[in-house]
């Protein structure tokens, strides 16, 4: 236990001398950040009351609500979810995470009631409680 303590402020020590963020200088060839939105959405896949939404009627949903509303681009992740239900079980879930990102301007309004839109509709069409709904701002150069 003593050599954690001694390890940790060691490390401490050397934190505190050293930049936590060195500042970033692009280079010619390296375009320059900009500041955006990035949304992550969380999609699960399992109904309630049993089943899962097939691959299919993903694709038709991601090609019929969200890709009209952000025809520009976004990127769709395949992924594991768990948490704990009302029981204290830990549930897992199949889910589709969604990543979209767009100028920080002034139609943020509306680019959000576009995603408030895809949640809506996608807790009505499958029969879903919630859409995870993550909203960050973050530098990006394309």
């Amino acid at each position: 236990m003593r050599q954690l303590a001694v390890g940790i402020a060691a490390c401490s020590i050397v934190a505190c001398a050293a930049p936590l963020h060195a500042p970033v200088q692009p280079s010619p060839s390296q375009p320059q950040l900009g500041t955006y939105v990035l949304e992550t959405l969380f999609f699960g896949e399992s109904i309630k009351g049993g089943g899962s939404i097939s691959e299919g009627d993903w694709q038709r949903f991601l090609a019929e609500v969200i890709t009209p509303r952000f025809p520009l681009g976004l990127t769709v992740i395949n992924a594991d979810g768990q948490w704990q239900g009302p029981g204290g079980a830990i549930a897992h879930e199949a889910s589709k995470v969604v990543m979209i990102v767009y100028a920080n301007d002034d139609s943020v309004a509306s680019r959000s009631a576009r995603i408030g839109t895809i949640d809506s509709l996608y807790k009505s069409r499958f029969n879903q409680e919630s859409v995870l709904r993550l909203r960050s701002i973050v530098q990006a150069s394309f």
